[in-house]
């Protein structure tokens, strides 16, 4: 009995009860929002580690994460590398964190320095532009020049350096890591480090397998350290994640408390207006149990709906 008669209010009240449910479906949106941004740009991080085309990622000693890390290493040990069986090709990148000022906004990149000729470690896709820089030239991401209003020509501004845009490249932005390519020699000045990589991305010939020759390399040459692609990318996600954690539970449970609120002042809000209904069930003999039970059909009631519809 009492469950029909909640059902019936419900549908009495249809304007109220839409009005909450939308209400409580965008703080749910804001949630499922908040977690998908942060799972994408956590995915975007990994993009160059996924397409820079290396199957073996060689960094110095101890480092395991390109995300927020330094590696030098001497170029000298691409040689040794390459003597390793199963090794069908060495490339070198410099690597740096920075800020990359682009149409008067800094933005923190990655940049990328590239020797002339590279086989692995440039852009993979290009919007427009040459994907080779020379001295004193970038390539950028078609996003970034998009959103600061830099295109092929301009310049931009990598610490003291400027250097003139001759290609957008595509599927290297994120908010966090938009990645910036130039010539390594021109990154090895800026570092004012010359005779050293950052990374040696390393492809392996068709017969080997990945896992066997990183464990390979670190045992035949002193002083690097060797992982899969899979596992280098696999640590910068863990460590991007990480860093956002606190952030996102913060953001969830807001959104959460905000639901909630917005549920229970729905549900005071009707209960109100059907205060003299309740008066006459209580008169008849319904006990606070039934009253309650009524309170929590709506309030699931409610909450379901608002649930599906931010889902939708």
């Amino acid at each position: 009995m009492i469950v029909r008669w909640t059902f019936q209010e419900l549908r009495r009240a249809r304007a109220r009860v839409t009005g909450s449910v939308v209400a409580v479906a965008a703080a749910f949106a804001l949630v499922i929002m908040f977690r998908a941004v942060w799972e994408g740009e956590t995915r975007q991080i990994g993009v160059y580690l996924e397409r820079a085309g290396a199957d073996v990622w060689v960094m110095q000693d101890a480092v395991s994460n390109m995300h927020m890390a330094s590696s030098f290493i001497r170029e000298g040990k691409r040689v040794e590398i390459a003597r390793v069986s199963g090794v069908a090709s060495v490339s070198g990148i410099l690597y740096l964190n920075t800020m990359v000022e682009a149409g008067g906004r800094g933005w923190f990149s990655y940049v990328v320095g590239l020797d002339e000729g590279a086989e692995a470690g440039g852009p993979w896709a290009m919007a427009a532009g040459d994907p080779e820089p020379s001295a004193g030239e970038a390539v950028i991401p078609e996003t970034l020049a998009r959103l600061t209003g830099v295109g092929l020509g301009d310049s931009i501004r990598i610490s003291e350096g400027r250097f003139e845009v001759v290609g957008l490249s595509r599927e290297t932005f994120s908010v966090t890591n938009p990645v910036t390519f130039v010539s390594a020699s021109d990154l090895a000045d800026l570092l004012s480090l010359r005779g050293y990589d950052s990374y040696l991305l390393v492809q392996v010939e068709s017969a080997a397998q990945a896992d066997d020759l990183a464990v390979r390399i670190e045992e035949e040459v002193d002083g690097v350290a060797a992982l899969t692609t899979s596992e280098l990318l696999a640590n910068d996600v863990q460590l991007s994640s990480q860093m956002g954690t606190e952030l996102i539970a913060l953001m969830t449970g807001i959104c959460g408390m905000l639901a909630t609120a917005l549920v229970a002042f729905a549900l005071f809000i009707h209960t109100s207006r059907t205060r003299r209904d309740l008066v006459v069930l209580k008169a008849l003999g319904f006990t606070n149990r039934h009253l309650y039970l009524s309170v929590l059909i709506q309030a699931t009631v409610i909450t379901g709906l608002a649930f599906v519809s931010a889902t939708a």
